[in-house]
């Protein structure tokens, strides 16, 4: 029996990889990595160059299970509209800290809507920062240091605990979360401050849950914002992070 024969290989289509826009922008990007200073706090050029590298979106394994859909909608809006040197820019100082798993698996701890909205505005690759290599770990136990180090966050929409393999595989499969559209809402709207703490909009997402009820519709959502910036700066948000104590007892004097 004759063998098939294979149809022949496009090698300009199989070396050109990426759109020219997207190597337009890498290319801004890798400038932008020796020319620019660091953001304050990273480490310098020598050892970061070490630890950073580009990534395909499509290989970051997410950590939590909801996303905001608003909020990685306006960023992207907010990508599209930028310049390619100040969005080359804006890549480079958010690298995407990663940690090495089982099964050569890459999981992101942070920015997941930052990855979800450079996807969404046609932007493929993401510099990353490895900040834990767990791959020699056993599935079981890997999840264990995630979750100690608050590195992991399995909930679904509706709040309720979710299995570590039920997590989305892509960052923007995440479900979508009015709640942590909302938390970002009442953050911009001044109801608290914006902080370091890991998974801060979360812990506000469930405390808005809690306490307000799930819009049904874009303009409940709206109607909610500033109820939830309201209740941000009461007593009962005493110990969230960014909570601000001061605008509280202004609030309880009125």
């Amino acid at each position: 029996m004759k063998t098939p024969r294979r149809p022949p290989v496009d090698r300009a289509a199989a070396l050109s990889g990426p759109s020219s826009d997207e190597w337009r922008v890498a290319h801004a990007l890798l400038t932008l990595m020796h020319e620019l200073p660091l953001p304050t706090g990273f480490p310098q050029r020598t050892e970061l160059e070490d630890e950073m590298r580009t990534l395909e979106i499509d290989a970051l394994r997410p950590t939590q299970g909801t996303h905001g859909r608003r909020e990685v909608e306006k960023k992207a809006d907010a990508y599209r509209a930028m310049s390619e040197h100040d969005l080359a820019q804006s890549i480079r100082d958010k690298p995407v800290p990663i940690v090495n798993g089982p099964a050569s698996m890459c999981f992101a701890t942070d920015h997941h809507h930052v990855a979800a909205a450079l996807k969404l505005a046609g932007i493929g690759h993401v510099p990353v920062i490895v900040v834990a290599d767990l791959s020699s770990l056993s599935e079981s136990r890997f999840w264990v240091e995630m979750e100690n180090n608050h590195w992991v966050h399995p909930f679904d929409a509706h709040g309720r605990r979710m299995a570590f393999r039920a997590l989305p595989q892509h960052v923007w499969e995440s479900q979508e979360d009015d709640f942590r559209d909302l938390a970002a809402a009442a953050r911009d709207a001044g109801g608290y401050v914006k902080t370091d703490v890991p998974l801060a909009e979360f812990r506000w997402a469930a405390f808005f849950r809690r306490y307000l009820p799930a819009p049904t519709s874009e303009s409940e959502y709206q109607a909610l914002i500033p109820k939830a910036a309201a209740l941000a700066r009461t007593e009962l948000a005493l110990g969230l992070p960014g909570f601000e104590e001061a605008s509280a007892s202004a609030a309880s004097q009125r």
